[in-house]
């Protein structure tokens, strides 16, 4: 049984499996630092992902264009929701591997969230605009949403690898509205980040060694009933806002995601949601199976 989870692709590739798949100031999740580009900040303070913090460029020309204008001429809908995702290494063609899962977390106690996007497709009428369509789980509960996605940033690297592929930096807007009917439910607001590649017809698809991530969310949920916010943060392969990379914890200090070089939830919060993803990893064949299983279930249908 092949398992399909967010931990490195490339990783996954190796060893023969397939992956899954604007915090505002009154959010104050736990301590976590992360390690963003040159840069040491609290996770409280993030608001987007930065092209000159938040990813590097490989390469010799490490200059940029903007692509804003231009990738409106093409249709990204197949980028988001496909059932198969594009890939490119090293300025390789691109392969077709299966459509990683999100992993995403909501709230202080960074309990586990589910999202997918069932639908989604341009609007002609708005530059850069897309119709979303999806559904989300919480602690079981199942909630329909639709929303808009607002690509308003787009750099493409000058360096080409192997005299095919060029790689590039996509941000977006995202509004999405649950279905108010449904307890416990809201809008989730924030910035979408996708690092794509782009060869030398125009096709579009996700680059895994240029910008330092595939697609990542950091957002905010904030309920229709009480009008209060909770961060939420999704992402492919890690999670925004969990992890630290190359810095020293702080006495007393916890991160969530302790994973090295793949996602790996910490003890203290294996019972948010997360039990089931340790126990993919587990030395009990018989457990294993059974948490593959579950993970690998299309809950959104």
């Amino acid at each position: 049984m092949k398992l399909v989870i967010g931990i490195n692709i490339l990783f996954l590739q190796l060893i023969g499996l397939t992956c899954l798949s604007q915090v505002d100031s009154s959010i104050i999740p736990p301590p976590i630092r992360i390690y963003v580009g040159n840069k040491i900040i609290d996770s409280t303070t993030v608001r987007y992902w930065d092209p000159k913090l938040s990813y590097h460029w490989t390469g010799e020309d490490t200059t940029t264009i903007n692509y804003y204008d231009k990738i409106n001429d093409k249709d990204l809908s197949e980028l988001f929701v496909s059932d198969s995702m594009m890939v490119s290494y090293g300025g390789s063609k691109f392969a077709k591997i299966k459509r990683c899962e999100f992993l995403g977390f909501i709230g202080n106690n960074y309990q586990r969230f589910y999202v997918h996007f069932t639908s989604i497709s341009k609007n002609n009428k708005g530059q850069n605009e897309y119709i979303v369509f999806g559904k989300t789980k919480v602690m079981g509960t199942i909630c329909n949403f639709s929303g808009v996605l607002n690509i308003y940033k787009v750099l493409l690297s000058n360096f080409v690898y192997n005299s095919d592929h060029r790689s590039g930096i996509m941000n977006c807007h995202i509004k999405l509205y649950e279905d108010s009917s449904k307890l416990s439910s809201g809008q989730i607001t924030g910035i979408l980040s996708i690092g794509f590649s782009m060869d030398k017809e125009g096709n579009v698809g996700y680059c895994l060694d240029g910008p330092s991530i595939y697609e990542a969310v950091i957002g905010k949920w904030t309920s229709y009933k009480t009008h209060q916010s909770l961060i939420c943060n999704w992402g492919i392969d890690r999670i925004p806002g969990s992890y630290c990379w190359g810095c020293d914890i702080p006495s007393g200090w916890e991160v969530f995601d302790t994973g090295a070089g793949y996602f790996w939830p910490n003890d203290y919060i294996k019972n948010n949601g997360w039990d089931n993803y340790r126990d993919v990893f587990s030395q009990d064949k018989k457990l294993s199976e059974q948490a593959i299983e579950i993970e690998n279930e299309t809950w959104w249908k």
